[in-house]
Protein backbone atom coordinates (compact mmCIF):
# COMPACT_ATOMS: atom_id res chain seq x y z
CA UNK A 1 0.00 0.00 0.00
CA UNK A 2 1.04 3.21 -0.71
CA UNK A 3 1.36 6.22 1.58
CA UNK A 4 0.96 10.24 1.26
CA UNK A 5 4.48 12.19 1.04
CA UNK A 6 4.52 15.56 3.01
CA UNK A 7 7.57 17.50 1.38
CA UNK A 8 9.80 19.91 3.49
CA UNK A 9 11.74 22.32 2.47
CA UNK A 10 14.93 22.26 4.95
CA UNK A 11 13.70 20.10 7.49
CA UNK A 12 14.77 16.02 8.21
CA UNK A 13 12.61 14.58 11.13
CA UNK A 14 14.23 11.71 13.34
CA UNK A 15 11.77 9.07 14.14
CA UNK A 16 10.31 8.51 18.33
CA UNK A 17 9.03 12.05 18.02
CA UNK A 18 5.96 13.83 18.44
CA UNK A 19 6.53 16.80 16.04
CA UNK A 20 4.35 20.14 15.65
CA UNK A 21 3.97 20.52 12.05
CA UNK A 22 2.94 23.75 10.21
CA UNK A 23 1.55 23.50 6.58
CA UNK A 24 0.77 27.01 4.56
CA UNK A 25 1.30 25.69 1.33
CA UNK A 26 -1.89 24.80 -0.75
CA UNK A 27 -0.28 22.14 -2.33
CA UNK A 28 0.76 20.45 0.98
CA UNK A 29 -2.44 21.18 2.38
CA UNK A 30 -4.31 19.40 -0.98
CA UNK A 31 -2.25 16.11 0.21
CA UNK A 32 -3.47 16.36 3.50
CA UNK A 33 -6.60 16.44 2.49
CA UNK A 34 -6.58 13.64 0.09
CA UNK A 35 -4.93 11.54 2.39
CA UNK A 36 -7.36 12.22 4.97
CA UNK A 37 -10.56 11.63 2.23
CA UNK A 38 -8.83 8.47 1.78
CA UNK A 39 -8.66 7.30 5.21
CA UNK A 40 -4.61 7.34 5.71
CA UNK A 41 -3.54 8.30 9.07
CA UNK A 42 -0.37 7.85 8.14
CA UNK A 43 2.04 10.32 6.82
CA UNK A 44 5.68 10.03 5.11
CA UNK A 45 7.59 13.34 5.97
CA UNK A 46 10.59 14.00 3.33
CA UNK A 47 12.71 16.60 2.87
CA UNK A 48 13.07 17.98 -0.51
CA UNK A 49 16.07 19.14 -2.36
CA UNK A 50 14.13 22.35 -4.53
CA UNK A 51 13.02 25.44 -2.89
CA UNK A 52 9.47 25.76 -3.86
CA UNK A 53 7.02 23.11 -3.72
CA UNK A 54 8.32 20.00 -5.99
CA UNK A 55 6.71 19.69 -9.22
CA UNK A 56 8.51 16.25 -9.93
CA UNK A 57 9.86 13.13 -8.79
CA UNK A 58 13.47 14.34 -8.47
CA UNK A 59 12.86 17.13 -6.27
CA UNK A 60 12.45 14.98 -3.34
CA UNK A 61 14.60 12.67 -1.31
CA UNK A 62 13.88 8.62 -1.33
CA UNK A 63 14.46 8.84 2.14
CA UNK A 64 11.91 10.19 5.24
CA UNK A 65 10.14 9.35 8.01
CA UNK A 66 6.84 8.06 8.42
CA UNK A 67 4.28 8.89 11.48
CA UNK A 68 0.88 8.97 12.54
CA UNK A 69 -1.33 11.90 12.29
CA UNK A 70 -2.32 12.27 15.65
CA UNK A 71 -4.27 15.51 15.50
CA UNK A 72 -5.07 17.94 12.21
CA UNK A 73 -6.27 21.59 12.92
CA UNK A 74 -7.59 23.58 10.60
CA UNK A 75 -6.58 27.43 10.42
CA UNK A 76 -8.86 30.35 9.37
CA UNK A 77 -6.34 31.62 6.52
CA UNK A 78 -6.39 27.65 5.29
CA UNK A 79 -3.33 26.33 6.88
CA UNK A 80 -3.26 23.66 9.18
CA UNK A 81 -0.96 22.69 12.22
CA UNK A 82 -0.76 18.92 12.25
CA UNK A 83 0.44 17.01 15.13
CA UNK A 84 2.63 13.98 14.26
CA UNK A 85 3.87 10.98 15.91
CA UNK A 86 6.93 9.84 13.60
CA UNK A 87 7.71 6.02 14.31
CA UNK A 88 10.03 5.23 11.61
CA UNK A 89 12.77 6.29 9.16
CA UNK A 90 12.07 4.89 5.57
CA UNK A 91 13.56 4.04 1.95
CA UNK A 92 10.90 5.40 -0.03
CA UNK A 93 10.26 3.50 -3.60
CA UNK A 94 7.49 3.62 -6.71
CA UNK A 95 6.92 7.53 -5.79
CA UNK A 96 4.35 8.48 -8.05
CA UNK A 97 2.94 12.48 -8.52
CA UNK A 98 -0.68 13.13 -9.04
CA UNK A 99 -1.83 16.50 -9.09
CA UNK A 100 0.39 17.59 -7.10
CA UNK A 101 0.45 15.06 -4.50
CA UNK A 102 2.84 12.49 -4.00
CA UNK A 103 2.77 9.08 -2.93
CA UNK A 104 5.22 6.30 -2.50
CA UNK A 105 5.71 3.08 -0.69
CA UNK A 106 7.67 2.76 2.34
CA UNK A 107 10.23 -0.10 3.60
CA UNK A 108 11.31 1.05 6.94
CA UNK A 109 15.06 1.16 7.71
CA UNK A 110 16.01 -1.19 10.48
CA UNK A 111 18.22 0.47 13.25
CA UNK A 112 20.28 -1.62 15.91
CA UNK A 113 18.79 -1.56 19.30
CA UNK A 114 22.64 0.49 20.74
CA UNK A 115 20.69 3.24 22.30
CA UNK A 116 22.32 2.46 25.70
CA UNK A 117 25.32 0.58 24.70
CA UNK A 118 28.79 2.37 25.56
CA UNK A 119 30.08 3.32 22.42
CA UNK A 120 27.11 5.60 21.85
CA UNK A 121 27.01 7.09 25.32
CA UNK A 122 30.83 8.00 24.86
CA UNK A 123 29.56 9.75 21.32
CA UNK A 124 26.55 11.72 22.47
CA UNK A 125 29.19 12.94 25.78
CA UNK A 126 31.82 13.21 23.33
CA UNK A 127 29.32 15.07 20.43
CA UNK A 128 28.22 17.25 23.78
CA UNK A 129 31.56 19.00 24.29
CA UNK A 130 32.00 19.59 20.84
CA UNK A 131 28.66 21.49 20.39
CA UNK A 132 29.61 23.46 23.90
CA UNK A 133 33.09 24.69 22.08
CA UNK A 134 30.93 25.22 19.42
CA UNK A 135 28.28 27.34 20.77
CA UNK A 136 31.40 29.14 22.93
CA UNK A 137 32.46 29.88 19.26
CA UNK A 138 29.62 31.20 17.50
CA UNK A 139 27.37 32.35 20.46
CA UNK A 140 24.28 31.37 18.62
CA UNK A 141 22.33 29.23 20.48
CA UNK A 142 22.70 28.41 24.34
CA UNK A 143 24.02 24.95 25.77
CA UNK A 144 21.53 24.60 28.07
CA UNK A 145 18.55 23.60 25.96
CA UNK A 146 20.87 20.81 24.99
CA UNK A 147 21.79 19.71 27.86
CA UNK A 148 18.41 19.54 29.19
CA UNK A 149 17.33 17.61 26.13
CA UNK A 150 20.30 14.98 27.16
CA UNK A 151 18.76 14.19 30.57
CA UNK A 152 15.20 14.36 30.36
CA UNK A 153 14.73 12.96 26.82
CA UNK A 154 15.49 10.35 24.41
CA UNK A 155 18.39 9.84 22.63
CA UNK A 156 16.65 9.97 19.01
CA UNK A 157 15.46 13.89 21.02
CA UNK A 158 18.96 14.55 21.06
CA UNK A 159 19.95 14.08 17.68
CA UNK A 160 17.58 16.14 16.59
CA UNK A 161 18.33 18.94 18.30
CA UNK A 162 21.81 18.68 17.99
CA UNK A 163 20.75 18.44 13.94
CA UNK A 164 18.53 21.45 14.29
CA UNK A 165 20.66 23.57 16.62
CA UNK A 166 24.01 23.44 14.06
CA UNK A 167 21.92 24.00 11.01
CA UNK A 168 23.07 20.72 9.74
CA UNK A 169 22.85 20.50 5.75
CA UNK A 170 19.89 18.57 4.63
CA UNK A 171 22.45 16.14 2.61
CA UNK A 172 23.97 14.97 6.01
CA UNK A 173 20.71 15.11 8.08
CA UNK A 174 19.46 12.65 5.48
CA UNK A 175 22.26 10.69 5.60
CA UNK A 176 21.86 10.21 9.43
CA UNK A 177 18.25 8.83 9.02
CA UNK A 178 19.72 6.31 7.05
CA UNK A 179 21.98 4.76 8.94
CA UNK A 180 21.60 1.33 10.32
CA UNK A 181 22.74 2.13 14.19
CA UNK A 182 22.80 5.39 16.80
CA UNK A 183 26.53 4.59 16.58
CA UNK A 184 26.74 5.62 13.14
CA UNK A 185 24.14 8.36 13.23
CA UNK A 186 26.35 10.25 16.27
CA UNK A 187 29.79 9.44 14.63
CA UNK A 188 28.29 11.20 11.11
CA UNK A 189 26.53 14.08 13.25
CA UNK A 190 29.93 14.11 15.08
CA UNK A 191 32.13 14.50 12.20
CA UNK A 192 29.68 17.27 10.78
CA UNK A 193 29.84 19.40 13.56
CA UNK A 194 33.93 19.16 14.09
CA UNK A 195 33.94 19.92 10.61
CA UNK A 196 32.18 23.04 11.52
CA UNK A 197 34.90 23.68 14.42
CA UNK A 198 37.66 23.78 12.07
CA UNK A 199 35.99 25.80 9.26
CA UNK A 200 35.36 28.70 12.19
CA UNK A 201 38.74 28.39 13.10
CA UNK A 202 40.04 28.92 9.66
CA UNK A 203 37.72 31.58 9.29
CA UNK A 204 38.73 33.32 12.70
CA UNK A 205 42.46 33.22 11.40
CA UNK A 206 41.45 34.30 7.78
CA UNK A 207 40.14 37.43 9.22
CA UNK A 208 42.70 38.57 12.20
CA UNK A 209 45.01 38.14 9.12
CA UNK A 210 42.96 40.42 7.01
CA UNK A 211 42.53 42.41 9.56
CA UNK A 212 45.90 42.95 10.56
CA UNK A 213 47.24 43.64 7.39
CA UNK A 214 44.33 46.50 6.36
CA UNK A 215 45.73 48.16 10.09
CA UNK A 216 49.08 47.75 8.81
CA UNK A 217 47.87 48.81 5.36
CA UNK A 218 46.63 52.13 6.98
CA UNK A 219 49.22 53.24 8.81
CA UNK A 220 51.51 52.63 5.92
CA UNK A 221 49.03 55.43 3.99
CA UNK A 222 49.39 57.69 7.35
CA UNK A 223 52.96 57.92 6.95
CA UNK A 224 53.33 57.92 3.56
CA UNK A 225 50.89 60.89 3.54
CA UNK A 226 52.91 62.64 6.11
CA UNK A 227 55.74 61.99 5.13
CA UNK A 228 54.56 63.30 1.62
CA UNK A 229 53.57 66.67 3.18
CA UNK A 230 56.77 67.07 4.73
CA UNK A 231 58.76 66.73 1.79
CA UNK A 232 56.56 69.91 0.13
CA UNK A 233 56.53 72.06 2.91
CA UNK A 234 53.41 71.38 4.70
CA UNK A 235 55.20 70.46 8.04
CA UNK A 236 52.68 72.48 9.83
CA UNK A 237 49.47 70.49 8.25
CA UNK A 238 51.69 67.41 9.32
CA UNK A 239 51.57 68.67 12.98
CA UNK A 240 48.30 69.84 13.46
CA UNK A 241 46.81 65.97 12.14
CA UNK A 242 48.69 65.00 15.14
CA UNK A 243 50.36 62.59 13.06
CA UNK A 244 54.01 63.95 13.52
CA UNK A 245 56.36 61.18 12.82
CA UNK A 246 59.08 60.98 15.48
CA UNK A 247 62.52 59.96 15.16
CA UNK A 248 64.00 56.92 16.52
CA UNK A 249 66.86 57.27 19.41
CA UNK A 250 69.08 55.60 17.21
CA UNK A 251 67.95 57.98 14.01
CA UNK A 252 68.72 61.01 16.04
CA UNK A 253 72.44 59.35 16.71
CA UNK A 254 73.01 58.83 12.91
CA UNK A 255 71.74 62.63 12.26
CA UNK A 256 74.00 64.30 14.78
CA UNK A 257 76.66 61.76 13.50
CA UNK A 258 76.10 63.36 9.98
CA UNK A 259 76.64 67.00 11.72
CA UNK A 260 79.63 66.40 12.87
CA UNK A 261 80.36 64.30 9.50
CA UNK A 262 80.32 67.73 7.60
CA UNK A 263 76.71 68.26 6.63
CA UNK A 264 75.32 71.65 6.57
CA UNK A 265 72.08 71.03 7.78
CA UNK A 266 70.26 68.54 9.55
CA UNK A 267 66.66 67.92 9.58
CA UNK A 268 65.17 66.05 12.46
CA UNK A 269 61.46 65.72 12.85
CA UNK A 270 60.21 65.07 16.61
CA UNK A 271 57.22 65.43 18.65
CA UNK A 272 56.13 68.80 19.43
CA UNK A 273 56.50 68.31 23.38
CA UNK A 274 59.88 68.05 22.61
CA UNK A 275 59.97 71.55 20.73
CA UNK A 276 60.49 73.62 23.92
CA UNK A 277 63.69 71.61 25.34
CA UNK A 278 65.65 71.74 22.17
CA UNK A 279 65.36 75.19 22.06
CA UNK A 280 66.74 75.61 25.15
CA UNK A 281 70.17 73.47 23.91
CA UNK A 282 70.20 75.20 20.24
CA UNK A 283 73.61 76.79 21.21
CA UNK A 284 74.97 74.43 23.83
CA UNK A 285 78.05 72.11 22.29
CA UNK A 286 76.21 68.58 23.04
CA UNK A 287 79.06 65.91 23.88
CA UNK A 288 76.92 62.73 22.37
CA UNK A 289 79.71 60.19 23.32
CA UNK A 290 78.28 60.42 26.90
CA UNK A 291 75.01 58.99 25.16
CA UNK A 292 76.62 56.37 23.76
CA UNK A 293 77.29 54.53 26.78
CA UNK A 294 75.28 52.85 29.38
CA UNK A 295 75.18 54.09 32.61
CA UNK A 296 77.36 51.93 35.58
CA UNK A 297 75.01 50.09 37.66
CA UNK A 298 74.59 51.30 41.30
CA UNK A 299 77.30 49.81 43.95
CA UNK A 300 74.32 49.72 46.50
CA UNK A 301 72.78 47.19 44.52
CA UNK A 302 75.30 45.10 43.83
CA UNK A 303 75.73 45.05 47.31
CA UNK A 304 72.15 44.77 48.80
CA UNK A 305 71.15 41.64 46.74
CA UNK A 306 74.05 39.61 48.82
CA UNK A 307 72.95 41.14 52.22
CA UNK A 308 70.21 37.98 52.90
CA UNK A 309 72.54 34.80 52.33
CA UNK A 310 75.78 37.06 54.39
CA UNK A 311 73.28 37.07 56.96
CA UNK A 312 71.92 33.66 56.75
CA UNK A 313 76.00 32.19 56.65
CA UNK A 314 76.79 35.10 59.15
CA UNK A 315 74.03 34.00 61.20
CA UNK A 316 74.48 30.14 61.73
CA UNK A 317 78.01 30.71 61.82
CA UNK A 318 77.54 32.96 64.92
CA UNK A 319 74.71 30.49 66.11
CA UNK A 320 77.55 27.24 65.96
CA UNK A 321 80.51 29.19 67.41
CA UNK A 322 78.20 30.47 70.26
CA UNK A 323 75.84 27.99 71.14
CA UNK A 324 77.88 24.82 69.93
CA UNK A 325 77.54 22.57 66.84
CA UNK A 326 74.24 21.19 68.47
CA UNK A 327 72.49 24.34 67.09
CA UNK A 328 73.22 23.89 63.91
CA UNK A 329 70.25 21.51 63.46
CA UNK A 330 67.63 24.06 65.06
CA UNK A 331 69.15 27.26 62.74
CA UNK A 332 68.50 24.96 59.58
CA UNK A 333 65.06 24.15 60.39
CA UNK A 334 64.51 28.08 60.96
CA UNK A 335 65.63 28.23 57.37
CA UNK A 336 64.42 25.64 55.80
CA UNK A 337 60.64 25.56 57.83
CA UNK A 338 59.33 28.99 56.71
CA UNK A 339 61.08 28.61 53.13
CA UNK A 340 59.36 25.75 52.05
CA UNK A 341 56.30 25.99 53.98
CA UNK A 342 55.25 29.73 52.67
CA UNK A 343 56.63 28.70 49.01
CA UNK A 344 54.55 25.29 49.23
CA UNK A 345 51.35 27.45 49.84
CA UNK A 346 52.05 29.95 47.34
CA UNK A 347 52.46 26.99 44.66
CA UNK A 348 49.67 25.64 45.89
CA UNK A 349 47.67 29.05 45.87
CA UNK A 350 48.64 29.51 42.23
CA UNK A 351 47.06 26.03 41.31
CA UNK A 352 50.30 24.79 40.18
CA UNK A 353 51.47 21.30 38.68
CA UNK A 354 51.60 18.64 41.78
CA UNK A 355 55.60 18.20 40.62
CA UNK A 356 55.71 21.87 40.64
CA UNK A 357 53.85 21.95 44.38
CA UNK A 358 56.48 19.20 45.76
CA UNK A 359 59.62 20.67 44.18
CA UNK A 360 58.28 24.19 45.58
CA UNK A 361 59.55 22.60 49.41
CA UNK A 362 63.22 22.14 47.99
CA UNK A 363 63.63 24.77 45.61
CA UNK A 364 62.87 27.57 47.77
CA UNK A 365 65.67 27.37 50.67
CA UNK A 366 68.14 26.97 48.09
CA UNK A 367 67.38 30.05 45.87
CA UNK A 368 66.81 32.13 48.91
CA UNK A 369 70.33 31.42 49.79
CA UNK A 370 71.92 33.02 46.42
CA UNK A 371 70.89 36.10 44.28
CA UNK A 372 71.75 34.83 41.10
CA UNK A 373 68.34 32.77 40.47
CA UNK A 374 64.45 33.39 42.17
CA UNK A 375 62.35 30.10 43.29
CA UNK A 376 59.86 31.43 41.24
CA UNK A 377 62.54 31.11 38.22
CA UNK A 378 63.12 27.68 38.59
CA UNK A 379 59.24 26.60 39.30
CA UNK A 380 57.84 29.01 36.59
CA UNK A 381 60.16 26.75 34.01
CA UNK A 382 59.21 23.74 35.53
CA UNK A 383 55.54 24.42 35.39
CA UNK A 384 56.65 25.47 31.76
CA UNK A 385 57.78 22.25 30.81
CA UNK A 386 55.11 20.28 32.61
CA UNK A 387 52.64 21.95 31.29
CA UNK A 388 53.65 23.65 27.76
CA UNK A 389 51.33 26.29 26.49
CA UNK A 390 50.76 26.50 22.66
CA UNK A 391 50.76 29.19 20.59
CA UNK A 392 46.83 29.53 20.76
CA UNK A 393 47.46 30.33 24.43
CA UNK A 394 50.08 33.23 23.53
CA UNK A 395 46.96 34.56 20.86
CA UNK A 396 44.52 34.55 23.53
CA UNK A 397 46.17 36.70 25.81
CA UNK A 398 44.38 39.89 24.25
CA UNK A 399 41.08 37.68 25.64
CA UNK A 400 41.85 37.80 29.06
CA UNK A 401 40.07 40.00 31.38
CA UNK A 402 39.77 38.76 35.13
CA UNK A 403 42.03 36.73 37.30
CA UNK A 404 40.01 33.40 36.08
CA UNK A 405 41.59 34.24 32.86
CA UNK A 406 44.88 34.35 33.88
CA UNK A 407 44.66 30.70 35.72
CA UNK A 408 42.99 29.00 32.69
CA UNK A 409 45.30 29.79 29.84
CA UNK A 410 48.25 28.32 30.23
CA UNK A 411 50.63 31.00 28.70
CA UNK A 412 49.46 33.31 31.92
CA UNK A 413 49.20 30.63 34.14
CA UNK A 414 52.85 30.19 34.55
CA UNK A 415 53.37 34.08 35.08
CA UNK A 416 50.89 33.08 37.93
CA UNK A 417 53.21 30.49 39.48
CA UNK A 418 56.25 32.56 38.79
CA UNK A 419 55.06 35.46 40.74
CA UNK A 420 52.92 33.74 43.75
CA UNK A 421 55.75 31.55 44.26
CA UNK A 422 58.73 34.26 44.36
CA UNK A 423 56.09 36.15 46.92
CA UNK A 424 56.14 32.99 49.17
CA UNK A 425 59.66 32.27 48.97
CA UNK A 426 60.52 35.80 50.11
CA UNK A 427 58.15 35.75 53.17
CA UNK A 428 59.56 32.35 53.91
CA UNK A 429 63.15 34.15 53.92
CA UNK A 430 62.08 37.14 55.59
CA UNK A 431 60.65 34.64 58.58
CA UNK A 432 63.68 32.26 58.41
CA UNK A 433 66.36 35.11 59.27
CA UNK A 434 63.57 36.50 62.16
CA UNK A 435 63.45 32.75 63.25
CA UNK A 436 67.84 32.47 63.02
CA UNK A 437 67.42 35.86 65.02
CA UNK A 438 65.43 34.33 67.90
CA UNK A 439 67.33 31.10 68.22
CA UNK A 440 71.04 33.16 68.03
CA UNK A 441 70.04 35.92 70.40
CA UNK A 442 73.77 37.87 70.03
CA UNK A 443 73.33 38.11 74.04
Amino acid sequence: MKNYILPFRDLVVSPGLTVPVLVDNHMSVNCIKTAADAGHQQLILVPQHSWAYPSSVDDIYTIGTIGDVVQVLSMPDGAIHLLVRTTDAVAIKDIEINDGVFTGVAEPIKIADDMDADQTLLLRDLLADNMQTLAMSTRKFKMEKLRNVIEHYPLPAFVDAVIQTADVDTDTAVKILAAGSWTEKLTILLEGVKLMLETIKIEESINKRIHQQMENGRRDAILQEKMRALRDGDADAAVAGHAGVALSVAEGMAAARDRRGGAEHVVAVVGAGHVAGMQRYFDTEIDTAELDQLPKPSIFWKVAKWIIPAILVGGIAYGVSHKGFDSLYDLLVAWILPNSVFCFIAAIAALAHPITILCAIIVSPITSTTPVIGAGIVLGLLEAWLRKPTVADCEDIQNIHTLKGFYKNAFTHILVVCLLTTIGSALGAYVGIGWLVSIIGFD
